[in-house]
C-alpha cells in the first residue's frame, strides 16, 4: 500500500554560546567517565541554481500536512529552483521534536484518532525534583537537553516502573521563550506522548507547571547505536582480538528489523522522521532498539551535518536527493535514509557514508540522481553483505519515490531474513 507523501519540518535549533547560558533546571552532578553505478539513463537537465537561504524564524515552520494519495507527477522539463528547508538552525543542535516530526493540529488528530481512551490520557506531570542530572547532551535556541537519572517517578509511568533503566533525556525550553514557542513546545509534547510503539522512544511526561518547561523522554542504557556498533566487531573477524566485543550478522539484521518496525509505526501515522541514522537510534538490553532524535544535539556528530549556505544544517549524506535539492521530506525519503542506516549497521559505523566525497561532491552526486544522467554513485556493498540485502538498499535509493518500498514491506522482508534469531547480550 502506498503511503502518501507527507511534508514535515521540525523545530529550528540554533547554537547557544556558553556565555549567558542559563543553569540546568536540575541539580548537576559530575558526568560519569564515560560504487556501484546504474546503467545510463538519458534524461539530461541543466544543473540546478545555487541554494537560497531559508527564512529566519525563532522556530522553523513546523507542520505535518496530510494529503490524499496522488499519482506521481511527470518529470519536470527543467529543474526547479533548490529549496532548503529550515531543518536545523544556523549553529546546529537538537530540535525539540523527538522524532524529527513537527506537530500540527492535523498531526494531533492523526495520532489520536485510533487510540483508545487509556492511550489518550493527558500528558503525565513529571516531578522535576525526582530528576538528577548526569550530563548535558546538547543545547540549542529552544533550550537544553540533559541526560538524567530518575530517582523516583509517578505511578503512571509504567515504562520506568518496570524497567531496570532509569535514564531519561530531559528537553527544556529556555527561559523567556515567546508565548508562541511555549505553546508549540507544550502541544508537541502532548502529541508525541501519544506515540506508543516498542521501537520508538516514549515521552514519559513533562514539567509544564513552571519555567523552564521540560519534556521527559525515555533513554536507553547502552547509548546510541552508532557508538555501540563502533565498540564491536564482526563475529566472523579473524583473528579476533582478546576480549573483543562481537556482533553476529543475525544480530545486525535483528537490530535493523526493529528500526524498520518503529519506522513502520511512524509511517502509519504519517509522521516523517527526516534524520534517521544510527546516531538517532538507542540501544537497550537484549539489543533492543528505539528510534529517537538525539544525534543532532551532540557535538560528537556535528560533522554529519552540512552547513547549507550558512543557514541550515542538513544530514545530506543520509538524505534523499529530493530532500537535499527540493526540500521535500516524505515517508519515502525516510526509506532512503533507512537504507543508509542499514549500510551503517552492516559496516559497524566505521565511517561516514560517502567518506571519500566532500560535502560539495555529495550534493553534486544527488544532482546526478535528479538529472538521471547515469553518473550517480551509490554506497558500496558492505563486507559479507548478502546480495538480497544490498538489493534492498538499492531499491530504497530509487530515483522515483513511487519505486521505493514502504516500511511495511521493508519490515516484512527483514523479518523473514531474521526468522528464528534470538539475541544474547554479552
Amino acid at each position: 500500500m502506498n503511503v502518501p507523501d507527507i511534508v514535515s519540518q521540525e523545530y529550528a535549533v540554533p547554537h547557544v554560546s556558553s556565555d549567558g547560558t542559563p543553569p540546568p533546571p536540575f541539580p548537576v552532578v559530575p558526568p560519569a567517565t564515560p560504487a556501484r553505478t546504474l546503467p545510463p539513463l538519458h534524461n539530461f537537465f541543466p544543473k540546478p541554481p545555487p541554494v537560497p537561504p531559508p527564512p529566519e524564524k525563532y522556530y522553523a515552520a513546523t507542520e505535518i500536512c496530510k494529503a490524499p494519495p496522488q499519482p506521481p507527477p511527470p518529470p519536470p522539463l527543467s529543474p526547479p529552483p533548490l529549496m532548503v528547508p529550515q531543518l536545523i538552525s544556523t549553529q546546529g543542535g537538537s530540535g525539540s521534536s523527538t522524532y524529527g516530526a513537527a506537530v500540527s493540529p492535523e498531526a494531533l488528530t492523526t495520532a489520536t484518532d485510533e487510540e483508545d481512551d487509556e492511550e489518550s490520557m493527558p500528558l503525565c506531570q513529571f516531578p522535576r525534583e525526582q530528576l538528577r542530572v548526569l550530563e548535558k547532551l546538547g543545547h540549542g535556541e529552544f533550550g537544553e537537553v540533559h541526560l538524567c537519572e530518575v530517582e523516583g517517578f509517578p505511578d503512571s509511568v509504567d515504562v520506568l516502573r518496570h524497567s531496570e533503566c532509569k535514564l531519561v533525556a530531559v528537553k527544556s525550553l529556555k527561559l523567556g521563550a515567546s508565548e508562541s514557542a511555549r505553546s508549540d513546545f507544550q502541544q508537541e509534547a502532548r502529541v508525541l506522548a501519544r506515540l506508543k510503539d516498542p521501537n520508538i522512544v516514549r515521552v514519559l511526561g513533562a514539567c509544564l507547571d513552571e519555567e523552564p518547561l521540560c519534556v521527559v523522554v525515555e533513554y536507553m542504557e547502552c547509548g546510541d547505536l552508532n557508538q555501540f556498533l563502533q565498540e564491536h566487531i564482526a563475529e566472523t573477524a579473524s583473528p579476533l582480538p582478546p576480549n573483543a566485543k562481537t556482533l553476529s550478522y543475525g544480530c545486525l539484521i535483528f537490530m535493523a528489523t526493529q528500526i524498520s518496525s518503529g519506522m513502520k509505526y511512524l509511517e502509519s501515522l504519517n509522521f516523517v522522521h527526516r534524520d534517521l541514522a544510527t546516531r538517532n537510534c538507542l540501544v537497550g538490553r537484549g539489543y533492543s532498539i528505539k528510534v529517537s532524535d538525539f544525534g543532532m544535539s551532540r557535538s560528537l556528530y556535528s560533522a554529519d551535518y552540512y552547513n547549507m549556505e550558512g543557514r541550515a544544517f542538513l544530514p545530506i549524506r543520509w538524505m534523499a536527493w529530493e530532500s537535499v535539492l527540493l526540500g521535500k521530506f516524505t515517508t519515502k525519503s525516510d526509506v532512503w535514509s533507512f537504507a543508509v542506516t542499514l549500510w551503517e549497521i552492516l559496516t559497524f559505523a566505521r565511517e561516514q557514508p560517502f567518506e571519500d566525497l566532500s560535502d560539495e561532491k555529495v550534493i553534486e552526486n544527488v544532482t546526478h540522481f535528479y538529472q538521471d544522467d547515469g553518473h550517480q554513485l551509490y554506497l558500496p556493498v558492505p563486507i559479507n553483505c548478502p546480495k538480497e540485502i544490498y538489493d534492498l538498499m538499492c531499491e530504497c535509493w530509487q530515483r522515483n519515490e513511487s519505486d521505493r518500498p514502504n516500511f511495511r514491506e521493508i519490515h516484512l522482508f527483514l523479518q523473514r531474513k531474521n526468522l528464528g534469531y534470538k539475541p544474547e547480550m554479552d
